[in-house]
């Protein structure tokens, strides 16, 4: 799923926690004579709950964009066999550029090694689902 989907999803479910909070609370008052009974007022119970529900998710989605390029590299370098593995930030570079040209379709995979090819298809398949 993409980041901007997670975001909205993250925003409703929020919205949904405040309701629940609000409502909680208001069914809460009502046998106690009405809201002036309570601590605070309903939307206080609201907020806290949308921001206790909302600020994890955004923390985790935050990280996650933070980290998602390094994760999804690991995870294709790591696949490769032993003597393909780079020595250098350079290679590593050098290498990573032909598995993204390899997956993108600007470098044919016939061109390139098998292992290379086959960590090509694992990028493609990391770039359209969640989970590599």
């Amino acid at each position: 799923m993409q980041p901007a989907n997670l975001l909205l999803l993250t925003l409703v479910f929020a919205v949904v926690a405040y309701g629940l909070g609000y409502a909680r609370s208001r069914s809460l008052a009502a046998p106690l004579g009405g809201i002036r009974h309570l601590k605070s007022l309903p939307f206080y119970y609201g907020a806290r709950a949308a921001l206790w529900s909302g600020i994890p998710a955004l923390i985790v989605l935050g990280c996650w964009a933070a980290f998602q390029g390094k994760v999804i590299q690991l995870i294709i370098v790591g696949g490769l066999p032993p003597e393909l593995i780079p020595e250098t930030e350079g290679q590593a570079s050098l290498l990573l550029s032909k598995i993204s040209n390899v997956a993108s379709g600007a470098l044919p995979a016939g061109f390139v090694e098998a292992p290379i090819a086959e960590a090509a298809e694992r990028l493609e398949h990391c770039g359209r689902k969640a989970g590599c």
